[in-house]
C-alpha cells in the first residue's frame, strides 16, 4: 500500500467516524426534542376535585333573610336562593327544586309571588355538578295565615258614651284566625296608653274626661304575624249630657 493510499484510507475511516458522531449527535439532539416535546403534551397533574360538602338556601322576605328557620305566609311573596358550601362553587353546580317527587323548577333562585298554594312551595333541593355527583337537602318552609281582626267593635267609631270619669266603659273586639290551635294575643291603646290584654277580647275601663277619645286593637299570633285595626273615636259625654 502507497503512502497516499494509506492517507486516502485514514482520511476514509475519520470521514466514516466523522459522519457516525455527526448521526449520532443529532439523533441524540432529534431524541431530547422529542423527549421535551413530549413532556409539553403530558397534562399537568390534576387539582384535587371539587368537593362540595353541603348544600342550603336562604329563604328571602320583605328584604331580609333567613339560612336557618324557613317562615312565610300566603300573603306575602318570598324567594329561596341555593347555594353550595363552600359558597364559591355555587355557580358550578345545577339546583333543581321539589315538591316531594314532583320537580318544580331548575334555577338557583325559586320565587313565589302572591296568591299561591301549599303544593306549589318545594321542600327538597337538589344540586348535581359536570359529572351528575348528586346532593339533596330537604327542607320545610313553615307557612302561616296572619290573624286578622274584625272591623265591628264597641264601642264602635264615633259612638257617643255618657258617664263621668268613675265610670267603667266596655271595649270588646273580635279576631280569627284560619290556622288551627294558634295562639292569638292582643294589645289595645286607648289615647296614649297601651294595655297588653292576651287572649282577652274584652276589657272594661274608666278614668275618661269628658272630650273626643281614641283607641286602636292589634292582634299577633304565635309566628309574629300581626293585623291591626284602624283607629277609632269616641266622645264621652258628662252624665248631665254637657259636653266639656
Amino acid at each position: 500500500m502507497s503512502i497516499n493510499e494509506k492517507i486516502f484510507t485514514d482520511k476514509s475511516i475519520h470521514s466514516r467516524f466523522g459522519r457516525l458522531k455527526k448521526a449520532l449527535i443529532q439523533g441524540i439532539g432529534i431524541f431530547i426534542v422529542f423527549l421535551y416535546t413530549g413532556c409539553l403534551d403530558i397534562p399537568p397533574t390534576p387539582d384535587e376535585s371539587i368537593k362540595v360538602k353541603a348544600i342550603g338556601l336562604w329563604l328571602i322576605k320583605d328584604n331580609d333573610s333567613d339560612s336557618l328557620y324557613f317562615k312565610s305566609n300566603f300573603n306575602k311573596p318570598f324567594s329561596l336562593r341555593a347555594f353550595a358550601n363552600p359558597y364559591k362553587y355555587t355557580e358550578d353546580l345545577d339546583f333543581y327544586w321539589y315538591r316531594d317527587k314532583k320537580r318544580l323548577a331548575k334555577s338557583v333562585i325559586y320565587t313565589l309571588d302572591t296568591p299561591f298554594v301549599e303544593s306549589q312551595v318545594p321542600n327538597r333541593l337538589k344540586a348535581m355538578d359536570s359529572e351528575n355527583n348528586e346532593l339533596f337537602f330537604d327542607f320545610k318552609v313553615h307557612l302561616n295565615n296572619p290573624p286578622q281582626m274584625l272591623f265591628k267593635t264597641t264601642p264602635n267609631d264615633q259612638d257617643t258614651l255618657y258617664g263621668s270619669t268613675s265610670s267603667a266603659f266596655l271595649f270588646s273586639w273580635s279576631s280569627s284566625d284560619k290556622d288551627r290551635n294558634d295562639s292569638l294575643n292582643h294589645y289595645i291603646k286607648i289615647d296614649k296608653t297601651t294595655y297588653f290584654t292576651g287572649q282577652l277580647t274584652s276589657i272594661q275601663q274608666s278614668g275618661f274626661k269628658p272630650g273626643v277619645h281614641s283607641f286602636s286593637i292589634w292582634v299577633i299570633d304565635s309566628f309574629g304575624d300581626a293585623d291591626t285595626l284602624v283607629t277609632k273615636t269616641f266622645v264621652v259625654i258628662d252624665s248631665l249630657g254637657v259636653p266639656k
